[in-house]
């Protein structure tokens, strides 16, 4: 047996991204999946204890402890470099002596990015600067351009990321890695069926789509598709879960609203807001179908979800959604400008499902990142 590798990870609880958080949380169950041997011990970094000891409880993970970094030793440690940066112009301590990795790397100490692993989702500034501002644009492009000149490492979730990363970035120095991700849910603690949808007062047979309210989210198409299919005499509803604010776009929406009325689908449409995980996964297990009309991808949260559950899936055709269900039986696409397509691929019906081992997308999820950590350290 090999020594167990350090890895601090940072983690916040941030509602306004939760893909971020959930993510990290569903790396730590795919590491539990692995044999003890293979694990490593993680630290976790946060500033928010709440979220942290959540965490600690929702995975029970052996190797997972408090990232030391407001010790008191640390504290002198940080102090001298300090004084030494001041003097000498270099640190005498790393902050990073005790560890082999820090994943998602962030930019507190530049000196050392090569104990860091950097992530990067997606590159939607780049397809769709309109919807950034650009100080929005200005921030992104200059973490990137420093990503690409001075990491060592840097993981990207979808090989269209990827891709994208070395047509923007074409001269680019890190290693570069590719890590699916892949999602999590503790049945045993779900809430009933019958208690969830009269909680939300769910009568009929209903798709979801569970997004943040975006604007790249392109949650429009599904009203349209809705309206259109009511002229045809086709009531079908829709629940739309996610936190409804875009500081980009804050009227996104209102607007919204304004379009359910104007297009008179108010009985149609069901907006929930942002709804606790253990109900949005309730949810998820009884629909007829999940939408996601999404312009932009990085690795979709939402298809990990359906894909864990064996949910039909209705998923737009941009190229990410197209590599994330390459391997999944039950989907559909549809073109996302053309209401008249998703409503055609939601009248051919038959959201019938045939079964998907979902353990194996955990289980490389995990041994996945394991091997990048080997191939970063050695």
């Amino acid at each position: 047996m090999g020594r167990r590798f350090k890895v601090i990870i940072n983690y916040n609880y941030d509602e306004n991204w939760i893909g971020g958080t959930y993510y990290v949380e569903n790396l730590i169950h795919a590491l539990n999946l692995l044999s003890d041997e293979e694990q490593p011990a993680l630290y976790i970094k946060s500033n928010n204890i709440n979220a942290t000891e959540i965490l600690f409880k929702k995975t029970a993970y052996k190797y997972l402890t408090v990232h030391t970094t407001y010790s008191n030793l640390s504290k002198i440690k940080r102090a001298l470099n300090k004084f030494c940066k001041q003097i000498f112009q270099r640190n005498i301590f790393s902050p990073f002596e005790q560890y082999d990795l820090e994943f998602p790397g962030l930019f507190s100490e530049k000196e050392n990015f090569k104990n860091k692993l950097f992530w990067i989702p997606d590159f939607q500034e780049k397809h769709l600067p309109n919807f950034f501002t650009p100080e929005d644009i200005s921030y992104r492009d200059s973490i990137y351009t420093t990503i690409q000149n001075c990491a060592y490492a840097v993981v990207f979730s979808s090989e269209d990321a990827k891709k994208d990363f070395n047509l923007f970035y074409p001269h680019a120095k890190p290693k570069q890695f590719v890590l699916n991700f892949s999602t999590h849910h503790q049945i045993d603690i779900l809430p009933q069926k019958d208690i969830v949808l009269s909680k939300y007062r769910i009568k009929n047979d209903y798709f979801l789509c569970s997004n943040q309210f975006w604007t790249h989210k392109n949650h429009i198409v599904i009203l349209n598709a809705i309206k259109e299919l009511k002229d045809k005499n086709i009531d079908i509803t829709v629940v739309f879960t996610g936190k409804e604010s875009d500081y980009r776009n804050p009227d996104y929406f209102k607007n919204l609203q304004s379009a359910v009325v104007d297009l008179d689908i108010a009985s149609n449409v069901k907006f929930l807001g942002f709804i606790s995980r253990e109900d949005q996964i309730v949810l998820l297990q009884n629909c007829l179908a999940i939408i996601q009309p999404s312009l932009f991808e990085g690795w979709s949260t939402v298809h990990e979800d359906a894909k864990a559950e064996n949910v039909f899936i209705l998923a737009s055709d941009i190229n990410v959604n197209l590599e994330q269900l390459k391997h999944y039986p039950n989907k559909r696409f549809f073109d996302p400008h053309n209401p008249a397509d998703l409503c055609t691929k939601i009248q051919l019906g038959n959201f019938s499902k045939t079964s998907f081992n979902y353990l194996d997308s955990q289980l490389s999820f995990g041994k996945n990142f394991t091997d990048i950590i080997k191939k970063i350290i050695r």
